[in-house]
């Protein structure tokens, strides 16, 4: 049989959106014995007068060492259209992390009808670290058709080759409050920011009270740590908040790395007294004080809560002995709040029918007091001859809250003509004369110990205050 050639129209197509096309025919019999030949592809392209395109960005890209040779971006362009390019403008802007504009350059290109060409921008530095945003956008007014090709978004990342750091306190973390004799085990969190694998890496933590003294030091290590991973490292020994006040947790990485700059993180955090009540002072009889024998005597003490929690149930107890035995015991149930001093006074029963010293023991006691060794005080007497029963009762003074603030509130029976603030080694720090029984004090003090002296016509009391901040 002949061979024949026959040409075949198909339907028009509508070629509306340039770019990149296949076109593709089939032939089909039933028995063709040959089936290699019977598809053909042609490729073909769509374009218009004017197309400047941006094909691909070669530099930068990725992520790339700091302080790696400056170098060119490198940018690949090519004409679409059936006309040629020239003086067409691009533009190469790059923007960090912070929105700040670090690097702008623009060319002006020509080309060829078909021709693509590799184009440089100005020298780039890679000095700092950090993440960058590139900006490459085709301005050439002239362009026929605008579309997606006519600007290249994309991203880099500068990072050390080895950049080990330290990325949060976990316990205590920073701005942490931890109860009085709170246990842990204190643990950080480390990131290795680097391009290399780190290994063998040692930090060393300190907590420190603020006195600048550490009340707790450890080294930790971790063997090996990939790019872009952290940890967690915790400590095998554990840390008692002994002492309430305020602290700071600091740690440093002891080994060598490229960026010092996360080697070392310092928090602060603080212990506090939840339940703490304390005996801050004996009101009466003062230390070493004579009475005429068998005159009665009405003990009293000074009870502070220095905690944060209001208290109730709180036992207050007083005995005298001599060294034989008991003479007096008495017992208050008191509450408290938070930041308040209360006077303590109990019965008026304590006498001694002999001439010698009587010792004094108070102590106060509550089930929920997390600090003992400011629960007992104690003073002692001397009885000598004397006719009279006398009855002594001491002034009654009141302040509160204590530990305070900013001021505090002083109220008693009597006439308050004076009041006396002194450091706690006797300093004179603040003199103010009053004719009241019940007066609020502003007292703009720094943070520390004050002795507060309340002068009255023929008395004068002191007591022990806390300024908190």
């Amino acid at each position: 049989a002949a061979i024949s050639v026959s040409q075949i129209i198909f339907k028009e197509i509508a070629l509306n959106t340039f770019g990149e096309y296949v076109f593709e025919a089939n032939a089909y019999i039933l028995k063709d014995q040959w089936r290699d030949n019977d598809t053909v592809r042609i490729p073909f392209s769509v374009v218009t007068g004017n197309d400047l395109v941006l094909v691909r960005l070669e530099t930068p890209k990725g992520v790339i060492p700091v302080n790696t040779t400056a170098t060119s971006p490198l940018l690949e362009i090519r004409n679409n259209g059936f006309n040629p390019i020239l003086n067409a403008p691009i533009s190469f802007e790059i923007i960090n992390n912070l929105n700040a504009r670090v690097y702008f350059d623009s060319l002006s290109v020509s080309l060829d009808t078909s021709e693509s060409q590799l184009i440089s921008f100005s020298v780039l530095a890679f000095d700092d670290l950090g993440d960058y945003y590139v900006s490459v956008i085709n301005n050439w007014p002239l362009e026929h058709e605008p579309s997606y090709s006519d600007t290249i978004f994309t991203t880099y990342s500068t990072r050390f080759s080895q950049d080990f750091g330290i990325s949060a306190h976990l316990l205590p973390h920073n701005k942490d409050t931890l109860e009085l004799n709170e246990s842990l085990k204190p643990s950080i969190q480390v990131t290795n920011y680097g391009l290399d694998t780190m290994s063998n890496v040692r930090i060393a933590i300190a907590l420190v009270n603020s006195a600048a003294i550490p009340v707790y030091l450890d080294t930790l290590s971790i063997n090996q740590l990939n790019p872009n991973f952290l940890a967690t490292l915790s400590s095998s020994i554990i840390y008692s908040a002994g002492m309430f006040g305020d602290y700071l947790f600091s740690s440093e990485i002891l080994s060598a790395d490229d960026n010092v700059a996360n080697n070392e993180l310092t928090t602060n955090y603080m212990v506090i007294r939840r339940n703490d009540v304390a005996i801050v002072k004996v009101n009466f009889p003062s230390i070493g004080q004579e009475f005429p024998k068998n005159t009665l005597i009405k003990p009293s003490v000074t009870i502070a809560n220095l905690g944060i929690n209001n208290l109730s149930d709180i036992i207050v107890h007083c005995r005298a002995f001599d060294e034989t035995s008991t003479v007096y015991e008495s017992t208050q149930v008191i509450s408290v709040s938070a930041g308040e001093s209360i006077q303590v006074n109990f019965d008026s029963t304590l006498t001694y029918d002999k001439k010698g010293i009587l010792d004094l023991a108070f102590s106060v006691s509550h089930t929920a007091d997390q600090l003992i060794n400011n629960d007992s005080a104690s003073t002692y007497i001397t009885f000598v001859s004397g006719a009279e029963v006398v009855v002594v009762i001491p002034i009654i003074t009141k302040i509160y809250p204590n530990p305070f603030t900013h001021s505090i509130h002083i109220e008693s029976k009597e006439l308050i003509k004076n009041v006396r603030v002194l450091s706690i080694t006797g300093q004179e720090v603040m003199n103010m004369k009053m004719n009241t029984q019940n007066v609020e004090v502003e007292l703009p003090l720094a943070k520390g110990e004050y002795l507060l002296d309340v002068y009255y016509d023929a008395h004068v009391e002191r007591i022990p205050i806390l300024k908190n901040y």
